[in-house]
């Protein structure tokens, strides 16, 4: 007897604590780090990716995603920034069928702006909707970052809404990479020594080897300032 109700107290614990622990698709805490990287004197933290679902003007559906990537300058010099992104859907590979685009979000868009968690229906906040549809993002970027400065990147996405587990990481050619890419897919072109490529990698479906999707994007730099 005495068993079974330490037993049924244990359980109404575990039940207690679970939704706290779980993370629904558009309210996973934005502010905890996948994890930090530093190179070049300056400091990555890709933090985990927040999603939920955005059905356009015409109606067409997708899954919204959203990272913020900390870049801290751990130098005594400015360190300066420079993205640059299609304005366009990109392929993933070796499928046919996947594809995605990124673009900048503005600095005033925060993780609580961008979805309704209040109403619970699985979509993005007002806010959002209206920036995506009037497409009132940026695809590129010139920011200097100060010695001991932290700046927020805060890059949002659009995939195809039959696209399964989605991922998203910045770094460079000496940043950590977390996601498992073919090496080939990484193309790496700058010999400057004051300049360090960036690199966007994408994934969908990954720790599912035979049915990955990916993609290497060169999207900018990092280089100190003459």
């Amino acid at each position: 007897m005495l068993r079974q109700v330490i037993f049924k107290k244990f359980i109404r614990i575990i039940v207690l604590i679970l939704p706290f622990y779980s993370c629904a698709d558009k309210s996973c805490d934005s502010d905890k780090p996948v994890y930090t990287n530093k190179y070049f004197g300056v400091q990555i933290t890709n933090n985990l990716l927040t999603g939920s679902m955005y059905a356009d003007t015409a109606g067409a559906q997708y899954q919204y995603r959203s990272i913020i990537v900390d870049i801290i300058n751990d130098t005594l010099i400015p360190v300066n920034l420079q993205i640059e992104f299609p304005n366009k859907f990109l392929k993933l590979n070796p499928s046919t069928r996947d594809k995605y685009k990124v673009f900048l979000l503005p600095d005033s868009m925060t993780t609580d702006r961008q979805y309704s968690i209040g109403a619970d229906n699985g979509l993005v906040s007002k806010t959002l909707e209206i920036l995506l549809d009037k497409e009132l993002y940026e695809f590129s970027l010139k920011k200097i970052i100060r010695p001991g400065e932290k700046y927020k990147l805060r890059l949002g996405f659009l995939f195809d809404m039959n696209s399964g587990q989605t991922c998203a990481e910045l770094f460079s050619k000496g940043h950590r990479q977390n996601l498992i890419i073919p090496e080939k897919e990484i193309k790496k072109s700058s010999t400057n020594k004051n300049t360090i490529e960036l690199i966007l990698d994408v994934a969908v479906n990954p720790g599912q080897k035979n049915f990955v999707s990916y993609s290497a994007l060169t999207c900018g730099q990092l280089s100190y300032s003459n």
